[in-house]
């Protein structure tokens, strides 16, 4: 956290998570194409023996570097469209392909608490804001609720329209009224602020409400 934050810092700060947490990801997915390239090298050389090597094992490890690929070629995916969201002060944008984009950022962080999460939006809400910020405040604001929840809970993120207004909704045992306090106090104001975003409460849920162009 910066002393003095600005608008600037804490875009940076959630495009620098983005970073950290996708990097990490690649390492890993390199990590096994890598294992399973060598593995292939060893299949030749015992392809030379008398029993040969069977075709379903090739094929077995021919499969995991060509998932891993994909798998990789999708995260890259991810930091693109996230990197993309900065080309322009405003812009117009689906709500559902934008939650498309921000839960898979935290799928790893998800999982390592075995966290149920799931999210829920239609398909023909848009609308026209300021993306960097919207893109990283629904980032941070999910990394934040991840951060405080215990293994094995469930979170539900829900974006819809209401009153001419996009709203997102964030459901989680760990969101109480002190996390309402201390998410008030946190950088993640000044988004709010950009965004001309409000915030309510009441039963385990969080939701942010945005003034920006409805479309649908």
């Amino acid at each position: 956290m910066h002393a003095n934050p600005t608008f600037d810092t804490v875009c940076i700060q959630a495009f620098s998570k983005v970073s950290a947490s996708i990097s990490h990801e690649i390492k890993n997915t390199m990590a096994i194409i890598n294992e399973n390239a060598g593995l292939l090298d060893d299949l030749v050389l015992m392809g030379g023996g008398e029993e040969g090597v069977s075709p379903e094992r090739v094929k077995a490890a021919a499969d995991t570097i060509a998932r891993q690929v994909i798998r990789t070629n999708a995260l890259m995916n991810h930091l693109n469209r996230f990197a993309h969201s900065a080309d322009y002060d405003t812009g117009q944008e689906s709500l559902h392909e934008i939650l498309s984009l921000i839960v898979p950022l935290t799928v790893r962080q998800a999982a390592a608490k075995s966290l149920e999460m799931s999210a829920h939006c239609p398909e023909d809400i848009k609308i026209h804001t300021h993306l960097l910020p919207l893109h990283s405040l629904l980032y941070l604001t999910l990394r934040l609720i991840i951060d405080h929840s215990t293994d094995a809970d469930k979170l539900t993120i829900e974006g819809d329209v209401k009153d001419g207004a996009v709203f997102v909704c964030f459901t989680a045992a760990c969101i109480s009224d002190s996390f309402i306090s201390s998410f008030s106090a946190n950088e993640l104001q000044i988004l709010l602020t950009k965004l001309k975003a409000s915030i309510s409460s009441d039963d385990n849920q969080l939701c942010l409400t945005f003034s920006g162009t409805v479309l649908r």
